[in-house]
């Protein structure tokens, strides 16, 4: 209240809107001295190709849990390249397109149909936009953890543009 200046906006935003492949939906909340909507003027961009996403370096293959086989069998779309095998109700019909939405919490469900195996912390970090080499210092379960809990590098390096372009119209 005490910085009246400052106008809140906010907008729901998907990261595969912003140059990701990944179905990630998320609320984002700004504040601006001027009172611009920065969500008016953020550029969206297509996402590469899913393909992309695919670390070809880790080539371990893995028997499928009993609960990920079954998810694999109701795959609607052959060219489906990732899944998370915690929802039952899912048959990727554009598994093709996106990945779906990274949870902290499913860390041990999403699995690389096209290499047969679950995800690796390279793909994580690659489905949030982090730049690659990552620094990892604590294990895989906990990174995947702190990656699902993360915002999309893509979607608030945008916002971050938008708002220093209003700054430097302030100062103007």
């Amino acid at each position: 209240k005490k910085l009246k200046e400052y106008k809140v906006k906010w907008k729901v935003l998907n990261t595969k809107d912003f140059g990701i492949p990944q179905n990630r939906e998320r609320i984002y909340i700004v504040g601006s001295v001027n009172g611009a909507n920065i969500f008016d003027n953020l550029k969206k961009r297509e996402s590469p190709s899913l393909q992309e996403f695919i670390d070809r370096t880790d080539t371990c293959r893995e028997t499928p849990q009993p609960f990920i086989k079954k998810r694999l069998s109701k795959i609607l779309n052959e060219g489906t390249v990732y899944i998370n095998a915690g929802f039952n109700y899912n048959g990727y019909p554009n598994g093709h397109l996106s990945c779906p939405c990274l949870l902290a919490g499913s860390t041990h469900c999403f699995f690389n149909v096209h290499m047969m195996r679950k995800m690796n912390v390279k793909e994580w970090l690659m489905m949030q936009g982090f730049s690659l080499p990552f620094t990892q210092v604590v294990s895989d379960r906990q990174m995947k953890k702190q990656i699902g809990n993360s915002m999309s590098v893509n979607v608030v390096k945008e916002i971050i543009k938008e708002l220093m372009k209003i700054q430097k119209i302030k100062k103007n």
